[in-house]
């Protein structure tokens, strides 16, 4: 079961010489299941090399799917690439957070499965001295959507599928029940990495290579005296920053970068929007108490490299986390039954009026708070009674304020979305809707279009934000929805009277 240790695009600074043969043994009993069901979530299963060696980021929805999915697999007993794994759209939905009764429902559901397909990322394959790459796609050709019976049957790539299961060596396990109730997708990622550079309570003889986590040292313990107490029955891997921020990031597309060096260049809002914020799920939600702390080598301003810290949680401790889960669980299964007693009108009132904007609003992309936003301001409705160019005025609205929600990049930008959160709360709780708001915001962008005042989008999105508490929005609102009645109404009076 001895192979040897692939190079790995993450590194301690102790890493100097050749890797060493590494053995990592790892073994937990797995139930076969062939349909997915968040009340029997089960066990992940992957090659070390899947999760060390690639540089991807999927979204935090994509990440979930995908996961249970693979929670699927009997990493024991599956041995055919071509066999096909089921969700049923009301799992879906629940890890997801979508309504399932929502018109936009199916396409939000659609969109998902084809950009998780559409995801893929290149993975070194390097052999006999030859350098290779080669390119891997999550899901195979046979994925498909049954509306009848309202499921998705999702097949994994023929390439992929060697890396989940039939491993004899050089693979991590853990619960899926501990990441899919994660906001952040950087927490997903760096709890499997973590898992994965550990050996649990084996000893394989690594010295100081930095290849996998080690028991803390008294010198480990001088060089963080801040935490030092916490974690002195810890163990600890060395990381570099910039390769960790490699792991974190999509591979760049068309020129453009959207890496998390990019997005977070220096090293406190790294900590601030990123590392805080994976600290905190994962010692909330997993197994794993987790701490860190940066370093800088002797002479150097810039911090280069951060110390992981790693416990795993006593009985009790974990027990805690589980009822915590269960307790999540329990809730969303009473929320999903309410629902469908409910006529769909019913359901989106209630959810407005009582279910207001979380802080998950700000781990969400782009598309994801826009579909939020589509429920709130009850899009259909809308649809039905706004003129064709506010109509259009009000979806660049909602365009603008996803963003604002959704950009968290920089202290004043996360002030920002947490302002713009509060005061559409505010109206949530006053009007227990959001369509007067977006019909009045609507009236009021596509009257400066017509004269020639809207400009980029940063600047139409400020336009928003300093207008989203302003009354006389609420007025045109009200205004403009009563066109629609108004019009109607005529046009039966006038019909009337051409009748008479």
């Amino acid at each position: 079961m001895e192979e040897k240790h692939s190079s790995m695009p993450i590194e301690g600074v102790v890493l100097e010489a050749d890797d060493p043969a590494a053995k990592k043994k790892k073994s937990t009993k797995t139930g076969r299941a062939r349909q997915y069901s968040l009340s029997s979530a089960s066990m992940v299963t992957k090659s070390n090399k899947l999760i060390q060696q690639t540089r991807y980021a999927l979204p935090k929805t994509q990440q979930k799917i995908l996961l249970a999915m693979i929670a699927q697999i009997d990493p024991k007993n599956d041995i055919d690439a071509n066999k096909v794994y089921s969700m049923s759209f009301s799992d879906f939905a629940k890890l997801t957070g979508v309504n399932v009764d929502d018109r936009n429902y199916l396409k939000f559901l659609k969109d998902t499965i084809r950009e998780l397909a559409n995801n893929s990322f290149w993975m070194d394959d390097s052999s006999d001295g030859e350098a290779k790459d080669k390119l891997y796609r999550w899901i195979g050709e046979e994925t498909e959507i049954n509306r009848t019976q309202r499921m998705i049957y999702l097949q994994f790539s023929p390439r992929i599928f060697p890396y989940l299961t039939q491993l004899k060596s050089n693979y991590t396990s853990f619960n899926v029940q501990f990441i899919l109730r994660m906001n952040s997708t950087y927490s997903m990622r760096i709890y499997e990495l973590l898992l994965s550079y550990d050996n649990g309570d084996g000893n394989y003889d690594y010295g100081d290579s930095g290849v996998v986590f080690r028991p803390v040292t008294p010198q480990v313990l001088k060089i963080v005296p801040s935490i030092r107490k916490k974690v002195k029955d810890y163990k600890y891997k060395v990381f570099s920053i910039d390769d960790l921020k490699m792991q974190l990031s999509p591979p760049p597309e068309k020129g453009k970068d959207t890496s998390v060096t990019e997005k977070y260049q220096n090293y406190h809002d790294f900590d601030r929007y990123v590392l805080s914020k994976v600290k905190q799920e994962i010692n909330e939600m997993t197994d794993l108490w987790f701490e860190y702390a940066p370093v800088r080598l002797k002479g150097h301003r810039k911090y280069e490299h951060l110390y992981f810290f790693i416990k795993y949680k006593t009985r009790e401790e974990l027990d805690v986390v589980m009822k915590r889960h269960s307790d999540n669980s329990k809730y969303s299964d009473e929320v999903a039954v309410t629902r469908k007693r409910k006529s769909r009108t019913a359901v989106i009132a209630e959810s407005e009026r009582f279910e207001p904007l979380n802080d998950s609003i700000f781990g969400l992309t782009t598309k994801m708070a826009i579909y939020r936003l589509n429920a709130a301001v009850e899009i259909e409705e809308l649809k039905k009674t706004l003129e064709p160019g506010i109509m259009e005025a009000a979806t660049a609205v909602l365009t603008y304020t996803a963003r604002l929600l959704t950009n968290t990049n920089s202290e004043k930008r996360t002030t920002m979305a947490h302002e713009t959160r509060d005061a559409l709360n505010r109206m949530l709780e006053s009007q227990g809707t959001l369509k007067i708001w977006c019909a009045g915001m609507a009236r009021m962008m596509y009257d400066k279009q017509q004269a020639g005042q809207l400009k980029s989008p940063q600047y139409n999105s400020a336009i928003v934000y300093n207008a989203l508490e302003d009354m006389n929005i609420l007025q045109m609102g009200r205004a403009e929805l009563k066109k629609k009645q108004q019009q109607e109404q005529m046009r039966k009076t006038f019909m009337d009277a051409f009748e008479d």
